[in-house]
């Protein structure tokens, strides 16, 4: 009976496992072949709920939550010398964090976000060539139409 249990789910893991195991060794090979352009990885974080730890009674009804969307980006150092006693990292990595108060974690937002992102980078004079985006794949935010459309 265990086994008749445990049968469909465990070829769902296995593909799932699989999956993983495949992004993450794509995921380290594009950071060891890191081009002289952006990699982001970019993620939400879930909604974080501002709680007291010992509410009163009437605090229980209200709850204020945020959506945060990190957002890491890795750059290639433009002064890395390969000597080991340079003390210099080959990859510069840096973190922007997004928060709203708008809690559907859209692709609209995810948008207006990058958008950001490429003002930042242009004001500094960074151009880019190439932009690899690392996430999650979620279906909302980055594998609709809306975000086809805005790459186009």
């Amino acid at each position: 009976m265990f086994l008749e249990y445990l049968r469909p789910k465990l070829q769902k893991f296995l593909v799932h496992n699989y999956v993983i195991r495949f992004h993450n060794e794509q995921y380290k090979v594009c950071l060891a072949i890191v081009p002289q352009d952006l990699i982001l990885v970019v993620d939400f974080a879930e909604n974080y709920t501002f709680q007291e730890f010992n509410e009163i009674q009437k605090m229980h009804w209200h709850s204020f939550q945020i959506s945060i969307l990190v957002h890491i980006c890795y750059k290639w150092n433009p002064n890395f010398v390969a000597n080991p006693n340079c003390g210099e990292k080959k990859l510069l990595t840096k973190y922007h964090y997004y928060i709203s108060d708008d809690n559907e974690h859209d692709t609209l937002f995810v948008q207006h976000c990058f958008q950001l992102h490429w003002s930042h980078l242009t004001i500094r004079g960074f151009y880019l060539n190439e932009h690899f985006v690392w996430s999650d794949g979620c279906m909302v935010q980055f594998k609709s139409r809306l975000a086809w459309y805005h790459v186009a």
